[in-house]
Parts: C-alpha cells; sequence; structure tokens
C-alpha cells in the first residue's frame, strides 16, 4: 500500500466507516423484520464503484509484470482456484441448511424481466469491485497502517486481519447466521488470492461469478 501523510488516510478512513462500513453493521444489529431485496438501476452501486476505483488507485502499488506468464499465473490460476473453493464451501454450507433451517432477516428475489437481469449484473459487477477493493485490499492494509507502533507483527497482522474478516462477515449477516459464516469462509479465500495475485481482478472474477451462480441457483 502507498503511504499518505496520517492526517489524510484518518480522513479517507473516518469517511469510508461512516459511509460504507458502519451502515451494514447497523443493519446487521438492528434489522428484525424479513425484507425483500429487489432489483432497481444500481446508481448506488456505481457510486461504490466510482468510490473503490479512487480508493485502489490511490493506495495501491503498481505491480510489475516481470514474465509474458503474468497473465496466467496471477489472474487466470488464482480466478479458477478462488471460485472452485468459495464455491465449494457454498454447497456445503447449502446442505446444511436443508437440514437446519435458520432464521434470515432478507430474502433474494430473482430477477423476472431482462431489464431486472441487466441491473442485477451490474449490480453484482460494481458491489463486487467495491467489496473486493474495501475488504479484501484497503480494509486490511489500513489497519496495519494504524496499527504501526505495535511492534509485533504478528500482532499487527492477527488484528487486522480479523478485523477485516469481521466487517465483511458481518455486512452479510443479513441473509442469515450461515451466509455470515460462508462470508467468512470466502473472505479468507478471496483475501489469500489478493495476497497471491497482488491485484483485485481474480478475487473480482471469482466473486462476481459466485454471485450470479448463487442467484440462480437459489
Amino acid at each position: 500500500m502507498k503511504l499518505h501523510k496520517f492526517t489524510a488516510n484518518i480522513i479517507i478512513f473516518s469517511l469510508i466507516f461512516v459511509i460504507f462500513l458502519c451502515p451494514p453493521l447497523l443493519y446487521f444489529f438492528n434489522n428484525e423484520s424479513i425484507t425483500e431485496l429487489k432489483w432497481s438501476l444500481p446508481v448506488n452501486y456505481f457510486f461504490y464503484f466510482l468510490c473503490a476505483l479512487f480508493l485502489y488507485f490511490f493506495y495501491k502499488e503498481k505491480v510489475e509484470i516481470k514474465n509474458k506468464f503474468f497473465f496466467l499465473y496471477k489472474i487466470i490460476i488464482p480466478f479458477t482456484l478462488c471460485f472452485g473453493t468459495i464455491f465449494a464451501f457454498s454447497l456445503i454450507f447449502k446442505a446444511i441448511s436443508f437440514f437446519i433451517n435458520f432464521p434470515v432477516s432478507t430474502v433474494v428475489i430473482k430477477p423476472d424481466s431482462v431489464t431486472n437481469w441487466l441491473f442485477c449484473i451490474f449490480s453484482f459487477l460494481f458491489s463486487g469491485f467495491f467489496e473486493e477493493v474495501l475488504y479484501r485490499f484497503y480494509c486490511p492494509e489500513i489497519f496495519k497502517v494504524f496499527l504501526t507502533k505495535i511492534k509485533s507483527e504478528k500482532i499487527v497482522f492477527f488484528i487486522s486481519e480479523i478485523l477485516a474478516l469481521l466487517l465483511f462477515s458481518l455486512a452479510h449477516g443479513y441473509l442469515g447466521i450461515l451466509s455470515l459464516f460462508n462470508a467468512a469462509i470466502a473472505h479468507i479465500v478471496l483475501r489469500i488470492t489478493y495476497k497471491k495475485s497482488e491485484t483485485v481482478i481474480p478475487g473480482f472474477m471469482a466473486h462476481f461469478l459466485y454471485n450470479i451462480i448463487s442467484l440462480i441457483l437459489l
């Protein structure tokens, strides 16, 4: 992560926390009634996408393309392994749901028209990129910046990674307790994918494809 002035980091993180990180947590802890998630023009997700682009290019260090197999080793293989792993775990949690009926607070409605499918696809595109940048790239790395006074690198690593995992998992808790645990596993896999590939692209591709297939198979 590029180093910037501490004041700039604090201001940006404060805005990110208030606008993006806090609302899902409040919804998770306060929502008691069952709501339906329907599809509409994804204006808000497009805004999230633009903010994610800013975060990514403001903080991301350049990745050097060292050989001609870069695309294979940094994109294709990480994407394949990542998607296969998170989809396999989702099937396990889906199987558990057949035997144990956990309550949910939000029901996702499948698109019922071409227009709604387009809204859905663009929503997943924008939100998928946003979540990869926010939870896999920005949060863990900015937490490490804020914890630099702690001398133990292991403690810094543990705290920053756990905080990012909790934020992402709780943000998906509205879909039920199984989705919360599934999100936790997915975060770990996607975070490892980012660290190994040094780019959010394979994780974003896996995230987007997983959301589409999961919606179809609901």
